[in-house]
């Protein structure tokens, strides 16, 4: 149990995971309302079922679940009409703010947003650039596929230096190319002019076509899911994990090995989740090979000195943060 006078809450001191609250509770302060809640007290009580450091964006479910508390508590109506997709795009950029300056992790605003404004049954098409989206309807139940989500156990953090460094390589070649971001580089077909720039620099080169090459898969993924063609798909996500692990070298030995065990074993694609260094992969497999995967895996691991026995999760689409009660 954490205690914390509402005037202390802008003094980001390390307090483990409780940053994350109080990030949102500082990011939010000029939320309409927001303020009288937060300086009036607040019990909030954690019950949580997403396991910390697996790369299936704890910190963001937790973030995401607050700010919908607090601002509803602050007379914000989530009410199913259109504003409230405006509303939610707002509350993502609050978590988003507390998560880079309060938190100090370098993320993005993938899982944020996913937390906050996913929707039952379809996937989200995030434009980061604008942070407009577009709702994909997938019927995976209808294919007989399920989302087989693999977590390896082996924990990491985003305010661990890894992810930093990968981050601030892409911001440097961008700066190095001229231009705003990569996206820009991509959306002008300009991505041998960049790569080739880039070639005096061996990794930020490898970097930075990962990046690339990723925005490429993801209009191809949107498109397939569009037309169910779920076999391009799967093929698109062992494309995914080749790159994450060899350009951008952000995976590892286990997340390497369940991917693999996976396809071997009759998954139709597979790759790593989140942001790397040990985490979580995601499997699209069909539903009756569900439980001998998950097997064949487990005695992957347990062949290897040290490993932990990995642990297995159905992903469902669903509805952003909300009430329950």
């Amino acid at each position: 149990m954490t205690s914390i006078a509402s005037a202390d809450i802008r003094n980001n001191a390390d307090r483990g995971w409780h940053r994350y609250v109080l990030g949102v509770l500082w990011s939010m302060s000029d939320w309409p309302g927001a303020a009288d809640i937060i300086n009036g007290g607040l019990d909030i009580h954690i019950d949580g079922h997403v396991p910390y450091g697996s790369g299936l964006s704890s910190s963001a479910a937790l973030e995401c679940a607050v700010a919908v508390a607090v601002a509803e508590l602050a007379g914000t109506p989530f009410d199913g009409s259109r504003e409230e997709e405006e509303v939610r795009r707002r509350l993502a950029t609050y978590t988003i703010r507390a998560e880079n300056q309060y938190v100090g992790a370098p993320t993005g605003g993938l899982d944020q947003s996913a937390s906050l404004r996913c929707k039952k049954d379809e996937a989200l098409h995030l434009d980061c650039a604008s942070w407009s989206t577009q709702s994909v309807p997938i019927d995976m139940t209808g294919a007989d596929l399920v989302l087989l989500v693999i977590n390896t156990n082996v924990s990491h953090s985003h305010a661990d230096g890894g992810y930093g460094d990968r981050r601030r390589s892409i911001d440097s070649a961008s700066e190095r190319l001229g231009v705003p971001s990569l996206r820009h580089v991509y959306n002008g077909g300009q991505q041998e002019w960049a790569l080739e720039a880039l070639r005096p620099a061996p990794i930020q080169q490898r970097r930075v076509a990962h990046v690339l090459t990723e925005m490429e898969r993801t209009d191809r993924a949107v498109a397939a899911l569009r037309d169910s063609d779920w076999t391009t798909f799967g093929t698109l996500m062992r494309e995914s994990h080749a790159s994450l692990r060899d350009d951008f070298e952000v995976s590892c030995d286990e997340l390497d090995t369940a991917v693999q065990t996976a396809i071997e074993e009759g998954a139709i694609g597979a790759r790593m989740t989140g942001g790397g260094f040990g985490g979580s992969a995601i499997a699209l497999v069909p539903a009756r090979l569900t439980e001998s995967i998950a097997k064949a895996i487990t005695a992957r691991f347990e062949r290897e000195p040290g490993w932990a026995s990995p642990d297995f999760y159905i992903g469902t689409p669903s509805d952003g943060a909300g009430r329950d009660l």
